[in-house]
């Protein structure tokens, strides 16, 4: 049902009662104008990964039902990435590989390994500015902030002592990851959430709705353009300069 919002001038007497029918034929036939195709928009969100996930996506609503099937797969699967992949939960795949003894092959998911190839890849082009390994640190700073203190150098030391891409083995025909030492520990968080979304997408597409957008956050992925248009529009927030990032 479509809201009418009423204008600053809403309290005064109607002047022009031929506009009025017209403004009210139009909203009695609105909602019986399809979007293009028959197809009309339709939006789920929940919260994974420390985030909102949105899920759009276009569909006849005589397959709105299997929109809903399909995106509570989607979801699913997004969760269960998050299972694996958090370094907040202890029992997650990313941790027992951290807690693995160096030497010894890990055999991972093929999720898991994916995205430690692509980690892998991406840490070659950036120099080492993209790690996964970053964790000591990472979880070294999580710390200070927590205490409101700054970590002493010969901490910091010991944590970059403990990172690097080039302390890690990757097996593809084994599909293992073996590290070359002790105390690594993992953050995934520049690659997992888009990693969510496109493995999410691929369910919607398998399942028939191609005319898809999955957002987390900053992490989209998008599937076939909306009806009628050259593709989907993204909002993009000014910086403001004087927030804290």
């Amino acid at each position: 049902m479509r809201k009418i919002f009423p204008t600053r001038n809403s309290d005064k007497k109607a002047s022009h009662p031929v506009r009025l029918f017209c403004i009210a034929l139009l909203l009695v036939l609105a909602p019986a104008i399809p979007a293009q195709g028959g197809e009309r928009l339709h939006t789920f969100k929940e919260p994974h990964m420390g985030t909102e996930f949105t899920i759009r996506s276009w569909a006849e609503e005589s397959r709105a039902e299997d929109l809903t099937l399909s995106v509570r797969e989607a979801f699913a699967r997004i969760a269960a990435l998050n299972r694996a992949l958090s370094d907040y939960l202890p029992e997650s795949e990313i941790n027992a590989l951290a807690k693995a003894p160096a030497g010894v092959a890990f055999p991972a998911s093929e999720d898991l390994f994916v995205l430690f190839e692509t980690a892998g890849r991406l840490s070659a082009k950036t120099e080492g500015a993209f790690d996964v390994t970053a964790g000591p640190l990472i979880r070294l700073w999580r710390i200070s902030r927590k205490n409101q203190s700054l970590p002493t150098p010969e901490q910091i030391t010991s944590a970059k002592a403990r990172t690097g891409f080039h302390h890690l083995v990757l097996d593809p025909d084994k599909r293992t990851i073996l590290k070359k030492i002790d105390g690594m520990l993992f953050d995934l968080g520049g690659i997992a959430k888009g990693y969510a979304a496109d493995a999410a997408l691929a369910i919607l597409k398998k399942d028939g709705f191609p005319r898809s957008l999955v957002a987390a956050s900053g992490d989209i992925a998008v599937g076939d353009a909306p009806p009628g248009e050259p593709g989907w529009k993204i909002g993009i927030e000014t910086l403001d300069l004087g927030r804290d990032l």
